[in-house]
């Protein structure tokens, strides 16, 4: 096991979460319709734009995605940096957590309410519609309420409760807010099971609950997708596959990577089932909402599991998985590169407008990795470990 994760990248794990990302860039690209004409662009154009619907239609599969491969890395980190996983120090977890996430998670906080705070000055009927989609400038919404579950890392759950609509760049907040109510309980949970045995049974238990809970939210009498999709015990399965993929791949390493082409079966076999879910279910179907996440997260288990033990993958060029890397920045900055860059996309093909987007989204997203918040993690870490 490595001694610094963050140092010892894996080139399979970073290639998934290039592709999830891209998915999720894809999805609000898409959703947004730039480029409504389908005979814009050349013969290029016209072969690219089929294919980036499809793969822009189940885009809000990327998140469930990277569900998995957060419990992996999380787990793996913490294995890392304990002798004893089941003895973890609650107080450097969160310490660690709260350096990786909070230095972002408050600029970009800050950035909307003085974007909504200027629109409240601007006079009725004047404000841009790129400001109307992306940040959704209406002080009311921001009550109590709102600064409450901001606080708490709650808003998935504000989301659900009221039919406020925050814009994109805080509707995306809803996934970090389901992962950090997790890893908030991550380690009070491994310290009270005490034991492999006791606490993968905990995480078989919310492995079944998932599909269950997003059951359930198709009944709610509000925003059925909302509910089903985004309450934390919806996506707790897929945190939880990738946490117990990491014990998994600890006992079974041995023996997978004596044996190749299991490991290559295996792999293949995830590869098939995560592209299946992805192409043929869509997330607006009810019925696809329910078990779709569960089978894409079964897959991407697979995939790890045997793809972890082939070496080939560990020569993946670095541009394809740097993309991956700097996922949860490109994650938060995506929408204010939409809105920065509304402008200069709309009427653009859809070849050339995602190409601009993404290429812009990971140069702010590299920027900020290297010049803020890797400066600020170190600078919380060295103060508070």
């Amino acid at each position: 096991m490595p001694t610094n994760p963050q140092e010892d990248r894996i080139k399979i794990v970073d290639l998934l979460r290039t592709i999830s990302i891209l998915a999720v860039l894809a999805n609000h690209f898409f959703s947004i319709n730039f480029s409504p004409s389908s005979q814009a662009g050349g013969v290029a154009e016209q072969f690219f734009r089929p294919l980036y619907m499809r793969f822009a239609l189940s885009g809000a599969y990327g998140v469930s995605i990277f569900f998995v491969l957060s419990g992996f890395l999380i787990t793996r980190m913490t294995a890392s940096r304990n002798s004893n996983i089941y003895l973890v120090s609650r107080r450097q977890f969160y310490i660690r957590r709260a350096a990786r996430i909070l230095p972002l998670l408050i600029l970009i906080f800050s950035f909307v309410l003085i974007v909504n705070v200027s629109c409240a000055l601007v006079p009725d009927g004047n404000v841009p519609q790129q400001l109307s989609i992306i940040f959704s400038p209406d002080m009311h919404k921001f009550d109590w309420k709102f600064f409450l579950c901001c606080f708490t890392l709650t808003l998935n759950w504000l989301y659900i409760f009221t039919s406020y609509k925050y814009g994109m760049q805080l509707g995306i907040l809803w996934s970090i807010a389901v992962e950090e109510q997790f890893y908030l309980l991550f380690p009070l949970w491994l310290r009270t099971a005490g034991n492999y045995k006791r606490f993968t049974s905990l995480l078989i238990i919310l492995i079944i609950l998932g599909p269950i809970a997003r059951y359930l939210g198709n009944f709610y009498e509000g925003p059925k997708f909302t509910a089903s999709f985004t309450n934390s015990f919806a996506s707790f399965d897929l945190i939880s596959l990738g946490v117990l993929l990491f014990f998994t791949e600890q006992k079974c390493r041995n023996f997978l990577s004596r044996s190749k082409s299991i490991s290559v079966a295996l792999c293949t076999f995830g590869t098939i089932l995560v592209t299946a879910t992805y192409f043929a279910t869509t997330t607006g179907d009810p019925t696809n909402r329910i078990y779709g996440p569960s089978v894409l997260g079964v897959g991407v288990f697979l995939c790890l599991l045997g793809g972890l033990q082939i070496k080939e993958f560990e020569s993946i060029p670095k541009p394809i998985t740097m993309i991956g890397e700097l996922s949860y920045g490109l994650y938060l900055y995506h929408p204010l590169v939409l809105f920065l860059l509304w402008p200069i996309l709309l009427g653009k093909s859809a070849l050339l407008g995602f190409f601009l987007f993404v290429t812009t989204s990971v140069f702010l997203g590299w920027a900020s990795l290297r010049y803020f918040e890797h400066p600020v993690n170190r600078l919380i870490r060295k103060r508070f470990l």
